[in-house]
């Protein structure tokens, strides 16, 4: 099967390259990807060539455990991870969906920076930098589903949220949300990421995650997430259940 047919295949069953160790490559595949759609396949093997050696039994890994779980038949799969070739068909598809996964952050990071430049509105400056940084790690509200839990129920306060990022944010995971922004800086892929970064990085990771304002945009975006993932249930419920069910 061709590399990019695989990638559908990859998507449900939820294996990919993981995000926090893309190099190089990976960011100059993505700006091409996100520019031309179709990347040339010399840039494709260069992210493979990057990362195939180190990720492939963790890919393996990810791939069994998929398998056990009734995602799909992956043995075929399965048994690329032991060629430790970079241009096998399963590291060349992963490789191109590390492209298109960077390049769909571009797209959101661009869209984001759009609605931000005149406003003076914290919560929105906060709120964009919060959801880049949480798009380009990959989390999503599920990573801190009983610490927002508990935040909602606290009623949203500033107490509560910030109780939340304390909840939820360690040294390392916000250094992580830090170096991620500053990786779009550095590269300079989205335009105006810049003011951003120096608005929310000030002097580096706080030692008090409440007083780190990248993480708290990135738990209040994570928050308002949850918050549209159950209203989208609550309605999805009500219209299947009908009038009978909703009495």
């Amino acid at each position: 099967m061709p590399p990019a047919e695989l990638i559908p295949v990859l998507l449900r069953a939820g294996v990919e390259f993981p995000r926090g160790v893309l190099g190089d490559a990976a960011w100059d595949l993505a700006r091409v990807t996100h520019v031309d759609e179709e990347p040339p396949i010399e840039a494709i093997v260069r992210v493979s060539s990057e990362h195939w050696s180190d990720l492939r039994e963790a890919i393996g890994a990810s791939l069994r455990r998929a398998e056990e779980s009734g995602t799909a038949e992956l043995d075929s799969l399965i048994a690329l991870t032991e060629d430790d070739d970079p241009s096998n068909p399963l590291a060349l598809a992963l490789a191109e969906q590390a492209g298109r996964a960077l390049a769909g952050i571009l797209e959101r990071a661009s869209a984001r920076m759009a609605t931000l430049p005149g406003t003076t509105d914290a919560g929105l400056i906060l709120g964009a930098a919060g959801a880049i940084a949480a798009d380009c790690l990959d989390l999503s509200s599920a990573d801190f589903e009983d610490e927002i839990e508990t935040y909602l129920r606290a009623g949203e306060t500033p107490a509560a949220l910030r109780d939340l990022a304390r909840d939820s944010g360690d040294a390392e995971l916000r250094a992580w949300a830090h170096e991620a922004l500053d990786e779009l800086d550095r590269r300079d892929l989205v335009e105006g990421i810049s003011r951003l970064r120096a608005i929310v990085s000030g002097a580096g990771v706080p030692a008090d995650a409440a007083d780190d304002l990248l993480w708290v945009g990135v738990v209040t975006s994570l928050a308002e997430e949850a918050i549209d993932i159950a209203l989208a249930a609550e309605v999805s419920r009500a219209a299947t259940e009908g009038p009978e069910g909703s009495a």
